[in-house]
């Protein structure tokens, strides 16, 4: 996957601009507020019609405009030439693909997978259940096409269920449908993901495994006791259940903990030591999304240098560069062309030579 022509109109300070990226790697360097972010934000708009740092699309669109457009020609490995363009504004969504409207939003990821890699990436270890949750389910969609649809199914028997437990409905009967299904859909869930965090623990280990000799896990918590089955604690845990009015285990409430030797990470890595190691997470995941989806992610990266030190933005970088990911970083500091290489100096909303 390779984006071959951008064209952003209307995305925060960027003056309109046109460039021909790289097929490797595109650095974008400058002042912090001189736009480099806005060049990230602008393919995640494209990949997801949203923004990573505004849920507000009006914050994003400048001041003198009305709208905001992102269009880009694509290389896809098994597409020909594609042509994608998403505007937003003015009380109006579009999402096209060769001049015609795509429905959803799936549609777009589903053209373009994306890593984004940002400050607010190490939430994924430092953050809540709820955000490790929301990453896996978007890494899922781009391996395992029938996730989406179980993840959608189980959801809605899990609604049905809860529903049932706040009207404080004690009939059997009632319940056993959605029960049934969510079991089903349970099992099913579980096991995909699973194979997804061992397929991403393989990639670690091969790729990353060996830099420090330390041993680091990618463990999964399905979300209710390992010892018992789910239709087991459905049924024993329904009394508790219709108390609190919701379906307090299931799928609904997995995790995902990152470990040293059986130590959480959070709690014994420094900042920059929490960034390299979900860099290293994000990049493994790239790779599965490669081998499984059968299509290179493009890699976005802001401020990769921030909190690393030099020899591990280097290596970082190295690693990417002997990959065949196409990936558009930022960074303040000064970085050289090379046949792998294209930078982008960028101030006041402009690229300059």
């Amino acid at each position: 996957m390779q984006i071959k022509k951008l064209r952003i109109h209307g995305v925060r300070n960027l003056i309109e601009i046109s460039i021909t990226p790289n097929n490797k790697i595109n650095i974008f360097t400058g002042r912090n507020a001189s736009g480099k972010t806005s060049f990230l934000e602008a393919i995640h708009i494209l990949a997801r019609s949203k923004s990573f740092r505004t849920p507000r699309i009006k914050d994003v669109i400048n001041s003198k405009e009305k709208q905001l457009s992102v269009a880009a020609e694509i290389k896809h490995e098994r597409l020909t030439t594609l042509n994608l363009k998403v505007k937003k504004g003015d009380k109006k969504n579009t999402l096209s693909l060769n001049g015609n409207n795509l429905k959803t939003v799936s549609e777009l990821a589903t053209i373009l997978p994306i890593i984004n890699i940002n400050q607010d990436t190490q939430l994924l270890i430092t953050g809540t259940p709820k955000q490790r949750r929301h990453w896996l389910d978007w890494a899922m969609f781009h391996v395992e096409p029938s996730y989406l649809l179980s993840w959608k199914q189980y959801f809605k028997a899990l609604r049905h269920r809860n529903i049932l437990l706040q009207k404080g409905e004690t009939k059997e009967e009632l319940y056993r449908a959605w029960e049934a299904e969510m079991i089903k859909l349970s099992i099913r869930i579980t096991a995909q993901r699973k194979a997804f965090i061992g397929s991403i623990s393989s990639h670690f280990n091969q790729f990353f495994g060996e830099q420090d000799g330390n041993k680091k896990s990618i463990v999964y918590k399905q979300g209710w006791k390992e010892d018992m089955q789910y239709d087991e604690y459905l049924c024993k845990r329904r009394g508790e259940d219709q108390q609190k009015g919701y379906t307090k285990y299931g799928a609904h409430q997995a995790d995902v903990v990152f470990t040293e030797e059986g130590e959480y990470i959070k709690k014994i890595y420094s900042r920059g030591q929490i960034k390299l190691h979900i860099n290293q997470v994000l990049m493994s995941q790239a790779k599965v999304i490669e081998e499984k989806g059968r299509v290179q992610p493009i890699i976005l990266m802001d401020d990769y240098t921030a909190e690393l030190d030099k020899n591990n933005s280097e290596y970082l970088l190295s690693w990417l560069k002997n990959q065949e990911f196409q990936a558009f970083i930022t960074t303040t500091e000064a970085q050289k062309n090379d046949e792998n290489t294209t930078v982008f100096h960028v101030e006041q909303g402009k690229i300059v030579n």
